[in-house]
């Protein structure tokens, strides 16, 4: 629990900071070669620092291409709720090194991620909406 502890401590504190120019392109590029070099060496230290930066760097900035990507849908959740049962699949077949785990799992987990949107979430969504609607003209509410 140590390093998710302090994984997330790191990017608390990062975060207060959000405002004071902190997260620069350049800072960004060297937390990814921490990253990679932490990943490839299986050194804790550099990946903690350089995952708390890059997650807060990525999640501070507008990204169009975020835009892009759900204009086709949302996989967020559903890359959340698959994303650590793949990575433990990819270790029980023998794959233990971070960079590679993640490297095999990331792209089972995004197109879980759509499955998900696409087969569960977004039919929810739609009976949500028409339970709600549906909802509001039985009690003479507006539906603004």
């Amino acid at each position: 629990m140590l390093p998710l502890g302090s994984a997330f401590l790191i990017g608390a504190y990062l975060y207060l900071f959000r405002d004071q120019k902190v997260f620069r392109p350049l800072a960004a590029a060297a937390a990814g070669v921490a990253l990679l070099l932490g990943g490839v060496t299986c050194t804790a230290l550099p990946m903690l620092f350089g995952f708390s930066y890059l997650v807060v760097f990525v999640g501070t900035r507008p990204w169009s291409t975020a835009d892009r990507v759900r204009r086709h849908g949302d996989p967020s959740y559903g890359i959340y709720l698959y994303a650590w049962p793949v990575q433990q699949i990819v270790v029980a077949a023998g794959v233990t090194t971070p960079l590679a785990v993640f490297g095999i799992a990331a792209p089972i987990a995004v197109a879980l991620g759509y499955a998900s949107w696409f087969l569960v979430e977004r039919r929810a969504k739609r009976l949500l909406r028409r339970d709600r609607g549906a909802s509001r003209k039985l009690s003479g509410e507006s539906a603004a």
